[in-house]
């Protein structure tokens, strides 16, 4: 594991390109992805972000990820919202939502903005 340096020029040197099982061709309608993680398994936090993708059915995501041990006391819901209204204003996607692990869990086979949600952003 180390440090990520925050610049575009960096991460972008770090995302990687889909690749097929056999073989290792690049798939490039499937886009690149970049994960992630802080290291810590107590209090866990990750990104997983999926863009560049142009394939049907196959869509272009990013996922922060906390998996604090007591994450209702560490996240506020103002926290949240603000972490959304920065996710919209940097990769503009048509969708954004917010929701917890149960909630999604609880709804097999559901799209995500489908799923009851604590805050949802859907472009004008």
């Amino acid at each position: 594991m180390q440090p990520i340096e925050l610049k575009p020029e960096a991460i972008g040197a770090l995302m990687s390109v889909n690749k097929k099982d056999i073989g290792g061709a690049p798939i490039p309608e499937l886009g690149f992805y970049f994960g992630a993680w802080n290291g810590d398994s107590q209090d866990t936090i990750s990104l997983l972000v999926h863009c560049g993708c142009y394939a049907p059915r196959v869509g272009n995501n990013a996922l922060l990820s906390f998996g604090w041990k007591d994450a209702d006391s560490c996240v506020s819901p103002e926290l949240l919202r603000d972490l959304l209204d920065i996710f919209v204003e940097v990769w503009e996607p048509d969708r954004a939502v917010v929701f917890t692990g149960a909630e999604l869990r609880n709804a097999p086979g559901k799209l995500p903005w489908e799923v009851k949600n604590l805050f949802a952003y859907k472009k004008p």
